[in-house]
Parts: structure tokens; C-alpha cells; sequence
């Protein structure tokens, strides 16, 4: 996406700073990176890099958000499928929406769950655990 600044297009808006939330150009943009890491984390797609916030967002579970800060943290996917995938985003009615689109080549389902591993006073730890269950081995889990 590029730098956040206003020569870029963009406003400031909510943003978080280590433990205070402040305005800053790009502010937000965490809800489009957690937009596309739910359906590619349901769609099997190779995840290489995506981190958490260091707070519970008020747009997804916890241990469902994507957190990206320009110079830091990012947020990439792969496609390691056999056929070529689209990603379809869309703004409307106040409403950001991505599916992602391909040919379904092997017989699998995707679960994931999250576990919380430590709450305690303002602390919350969350594992988020894909299993990647394939019927035709019942051994294969990914």
C-alpha cells in the first residue's frame, strides 16, 4: 500500500503507538489487512508473514486481525495452489468486503480455532491454529 502520508492520499484517522492510540495518516488501514488475511487463512494460502495488534480490535476476534505499519509489520500471502487465485475487494455501503477466487482442485476443509494462552490484567495472549484436514488421507493434517 505503500507509505501512509497525506501527499499519498491519505487521512489521519485512529492509529495505535506502542499503548496509545493517537491520529495518524493511514490510520485504520489494519481493517483491510484483516479483511484479506480472514478468507486467505480460510482459503489454505500459504501465510508468511502477518502479525497481531498488541490490543483487541473492535473489527475482529481476537487472533483474527492483521496489523501493518509502513517500515514494520506487514502482511503477505502466497499462492501455493496449482491454479492462479484472484483476490476481489470491494467498498460499498460503509462495507469493505475481499473473497478469494481460484479452481478447487483437492478435496479439503480448513478449520481454525483460537486458544487463549494467558490472560491476565491487561494481557492477552492468542493462538490462532489452522488445521488444514485432507478426507482421501485422514492422516494429512496441515
Amino acid at each position: 500500500m505503500g507509505e501512509q502520508t497525506a501527499e499519498t492520499g491519505f487521512r489521519k484517522a485512529n492509529a495505535i503507538q506502542g499503548a496509545n492510540i493517537i491520529q495518524a495518516y493511514g490510520g485504520g488501514i489494519c481493517q483491510v489487512s484483516t479483511t484479506l488475511f480472514i478468507p486467505a487463512l480460510y482459503s489454505g494460502l500459504d501465510i508468511p508473514e502477518r502479525w497481531c495488534h498488541n490490543y483487541v480490535s473492535s473489527y475482529a476476534e481476537p487472533g483474527m486481525d492483521a496489523a501493518v505499519a509502513w517500515g514494520g509489520l506487514d502482511f503477505r500471502i502466497v499462492n501455493n495452489k496449482k491454479y492462479p487465485i484472484v483476490l476481489q475487494v470491494t467498498y460499498a455501503n460503509g462495507q469493505l468486503t475481499a473473497s478469494i477466487w481460484g479452481t478447487k482442485t483437492e478435496k479439503s476443509s480448513v478449520k481454525v480455532e483460537t486458544q487463549v494462552l494467558n490472560s491476565s490484567g491487561e494481557t492477552l495472549d492468542v493462538q490462532t491454529i489452522r488445521k488444514i484436514s485432507f478426507p482421501d488421507n485422514e492422516n494429512a493434517v496441515i
